[in-house]
């Protein structure tokens, strides 16, 4: 049975409990709360080193085989359309619709 996040009993006198509150003092449980802060800093900590030689990885890959980034390859193109100051512009393709 999962516990609702509001118990609520009516009586002569209105009583709201908050059930999500683990138990214990605010003594007992902060040392736990500070355990388990220092844990995620390590996981944090942990998962950066991974994603920085990953990403070392990635980028000795890229150089070795002189890959692009297609996103790269677009603003290439873009930059050296709209460079050439006496070019016209190419009109824009109007897509043919297929035959029946």
């Amino acid at each position: 049975m999962v516990p609702d996040f509001f118990d609520v009993t009516l009586s002569d006198r209105y009583e709201l409990r908050l059930s999500f509150f683990p138990p214990g003092t605010v003594k007992d449980i902060k040392p736990q709360v500070l355990d388990n802060q220092e844990k995620i800093k390590k996981v944090i900590e942990s998962v950066n080193q991974t994603l920085q030689k990953k990403l070392g990885v990635r980028k000795e890959f890229v150089t070795k085989y002189s890959i692009q980034d297609p996103s790269q390859q677009a603003k290439a193109a873009g930059a050296a359309a709209a460079g050439g100051a006496g070019q016209q512009k190419a009109a824009p393709q109007v897509g043919g619709g297929v035959l029946v």
